[in-house]
């Protein structure tokens, strides 16, 4: 009898060994898969950091065109401001300019006026004195 249960014994391990190995091989399987899902998803967040950061320099660019564009809008208006305001200035000039010569002018030419209207003073004549 106890050459059968040896028997047993080793058909049982070697069963065992079996189904070991199985077990290996099918860990093995589990592991590889988990690693291809894992390298599919790194890839997969990796396209999508890629899709991400190429929008995000692409808005970017957009931002710093119109930057750009508001900041050359700015440097328009500040010019045309200045030159309203210098018009603006010189406008009140010429009209204080125009008044100063027109009241001067119209005090001379009443003057002229006058001295026309006003007729000529004569001298009177000395009598010459005769010594004798």
């Amino acid at each position: 009898m106890m050459a059968r249960k040896k028997r047993a014994v080793k058909k049982a391990r070697v069963a065992k060994g079996k189904s070991v190995a199985k077990k290996r091989a099918g860990k093995r399987a589990a592991t590889a898969a988990k690693k291809v899902a894992r390298a599919a998803a790194a890839a997969k967040k990796k396209a999508a950091a890629q899709k991400t950061n190429a929008a995000k320099a692409a808005m970017k660019g957009k931002i710093s065109a119109v930057s750009s564009a508001l900041k050359a809008a700015k440097a328009q208006l500040k010019v045309a401001v200045k030159r309203e305001q210098a018009i603006v200035k010189m406008a009140k000039d010429k009209e204080a300019a125009v008044a100063k010569f027109l009241a001067g002018w119209t005090k001379k030419q009443l003057s002229k006026i006058a001295k026309a209207t006003k007729g000529k003073k004569r001298r009177k004549r000395r009598a010459k004195v005769v010594a004798a």
